[in-house]
């Protein structure tokens, strides 16, 4: 199914990519890995990892993923899409259009527990015998920021022939945890309580389900923003029921359902407020007595 959808989806692209001769071929040959990655690929757990150390020199963007099907297509599916990377940001623009872009693959870059995995890294530099300009420096800076020091490293490997795991912007440590989660194949997450309350008030089947923990992400932000000298000091219960949503079927239709915990919102609220008032010296919003 996943494929059909895919095959209908990209067909008037393709017609169009078609006329543009070698021009279109990156995104052609970029579509087609993509059309074989899905079909051999049957569902996939992915999360993003809240970062704990400093803004620079950990990545603020650490993702994982569990993708179960075919592994090594998969695997060599991947190698392909990435291949076709480089070419495909010189046609985009964007960071690509005013520096220098370096892709590059390192089979068997790292072992842990005696799974291998493949590195996929892309840096950006000025181009040769340029110096830098301010907004070149600036996107570098935000690089760093978003996925640690020596530009987007991700790491790829197969588990077995069933599954294949990634991770962009992860220590060593996280990925000793990917190797144990994926091997294990064990749903520890949805069994904890906080979890487990959101999920209970969503369709239990499903197509997709997807939750977000804002006192993980508030907490994160906060100690970014002390970083940068913001008298920011609030309190967030720790262990609140994430926001969740699903998407699943409905006779003929897709059917999106959402729900927000009661608690997790009065909380976040409540943040805000503490947030506002610090910024504003600790007057109470609309002045004297508050609103």
């Amino acid at each position: 199914v996943g494929t059909k959808l895919i095959n209908e989806f990209v067909a008037p692209i393709e017609k169009e990519l078609a006329t543009l001769g070698p021009d279109g071929k990156p995104m052609q040959d970029y579509l087609a890995a993509m059309r074989t990655y899905i079909g051999n690929m049957k569902g996939q757990s992915f999360g993003w990892v809240a970062p704990q150390g400093l803004i620079g020199q950990e990545a603020i963007l650490q993702i994982v993923s569990v993708q179960r099907g075919n592994a090594p297509v998969l695997l060599e599916t991947a190698h392909k899409m990435f291949d076709s990377q480089q070419a495909l940001m010189g046609i985009f623009g964007g960071p690509a259009a005013q520096q220098e872009v370096k892709t590059s693959w390192t089979a068997n870059a790292k072992t842990i527990d005696g799974v291998a995995f493949n590195q996929m890294q892309t840096t950006f530099a000025p181009p040769p015998g340029q110096r830098p300009t301010p907004q070149q420096m600036q996107a570098q800076q935000m690089m760093t920021w978003m996925y640690g020091p020596g530009g987007i490293n991700a790491f790829v490997a197969a588990i077995g022939n069933d599954k294949l795991v990634t991770a962009t912007g992860a220590t060593d440590a996280l990925l000793k945890e990917l190797v144990a989660a994926a091997k294990t194949d064990q749903d520890l997450l949805s069994a904890a309580p906080p979890l487990k309350s959101t999920a209970d008030q969503l369709p239990k089947e499903r197509l997709a389900a997807w939750f977000v923990s804002i006192d993980q992400i508030a907490t994160s932000a906060a100690a970014y923003a002390k970083a940068f000298g913001m008298p920011i000091n609030f309190q967030v219960p720790q262990n609140l029921a994430p926001l969740g949503g699903t998407i699943s079927t409905d006779g003929s239709a897709i059917r999106l359902d959402g729900y927000a915990p009661t608690q997790t919102l009065q909380s976040v609220i409540a943040a805000g407020m503490q947030t506002y008032m610090q910024m504003q010296g600790g007057q109470q919003p609309g002045g004297p007595g508050g609103l």
